[in-house]
């Protein structure tokens, strides 16, 4: 009994879709194969034609003209490889028959011009790339952010606050910046506010936006003043626990100020993870509320490891004037 075997290839479009292909492949003597329009159905899509119930390939130049061979096993027109041609030789290496022509000119241009190279129905990628199988795209496998950022200069005592200008520290300005990533909108924007002195570049201001925070781990400029309960201090925070309890030897003193108060405190010694605190034991902080600012509270953090003291730093603190 004659027999006929189908090979059944299945590829995974990138837009989701999965199509099926059944390629004929057989045995049967040749009247059969040409009765039943097999033997036309392969020899095509290999790339041949049919003249006089004969299977005609191509020629093909490669360096010189020679013949296409027809295997006759398959029926299909074979390369000089020993692969079959035409959308036959695709199909055997996994694309669906009707889809090649829209592989190449898409998704084929796709992957060249994004630091691919086709090979089959493939998409290579360099070694600093990986292949997004939803796009067909090459990309970095750690992609540094691509970051759109705008500063903006602001008046002062808009952050609900001001403070003195001492020699060798200088002037006080401030601006907000608002970041957003471009590759990925949905995590939504951050805001936050930074404030620098004229002459030195040992203090600086930071406060953040709690209603505009791109998720991360927090940090001091996270902290938007301080509260004390029955005698004990604790950070308000933004994110996570909002009343974080300060250890106490990590307390410097409790100053007074118009219409209001400042904690100073300093960095442990040994910093932990993520945390609140200004740094190592050669920063200190100064936490403050701003009921009528654009945020709750924020710090001042002084690096004492130049020419910063850590009573100068206080002498200054002593001129903030909360609105």
């Amino acid at each position: 009994m004659n027999t006929k075997t189908f090979v059944i290839i299945t590829f995974s479009l990138l837009v989701g879709a999965s199509i099926t292909l059944g390629v004929l492949y057989t045995s049967m003597p040749k009247e059969v194969l040409v009765a039943s329009g097999a033997e036309t159905y392969n020899c095509e899509l290999s790339g041949g034609s049919i003249k006089n119930g004969e299977c005609l390939c191509p020629a093909e130049e490669r360096g010189v003209i020679r013949a296409r061979a027809y295997n006759p096993t398959n029926g299909f027109c074979q390369l000089e490889t020993g692969a079959s041609g035409g959308d036959a030789g695709l199909a055997e290496n996994g694309l669906p028959f009707g889809e090649f022509e829209f592989w190449n000119d898409v998704m084929g241009t796709l992957c060249r011009e994004n630091e691919g190279t086709i090979s089959g129905p493939h998409c290579i990628c360099e070694d600093s790339h990986e292949l997004n199988e939803l796009t067909g795209v090459c990309e970095e496998k750690n992609p540094s952010f691509n970051l759109i950022e705008s500063v903006e200069e602001l008046e002062v005592g808009i952050l609900g606050f001001t403070i003195g200008a001492l020699e060798n520290i200088g002037v006080f300005s401030s601006t907000i910046t608002k970041q957003s990533l471009a590759h990925a909108p949905e995590l939504g924007d951050n805001w936050f506010y930074t404030g620098v002195f004229s002459e030195t570049d040992e203090i600086t201001y930071r406060a953040t936006d709690p209603d505009h925070v791109i998720a991360r781990e927090g940090y001091y400029a996270d902290v938007k003043g301080y509260e004390k309960i029955e005698g004990e201090y604790f950070f308000k925070h933004n994110r996570g626990i909002t009343t974080v309890p300060i250890p106490p030897e990590l307390i410097v003193e409790e100053i007074e100020v118009e219409n209001g108060s400042v904690l100073i405190i300093k960095g442990p010694e040994v910093q932990t993870g993520p945390n609140s605190y200004p740094g190592g034991s050669n920063s200190r902080g100064a936490y403050f509320n701003t009921p009528n600012g654009p945020v709750e509270g924020g710090v001042f953090v002084a690096d004492l490891s130049g020419t910063m003291t850590g009573e100068l730093f206080i002498e200054l603190m002593k001129t903030l004037v909360i609105n």
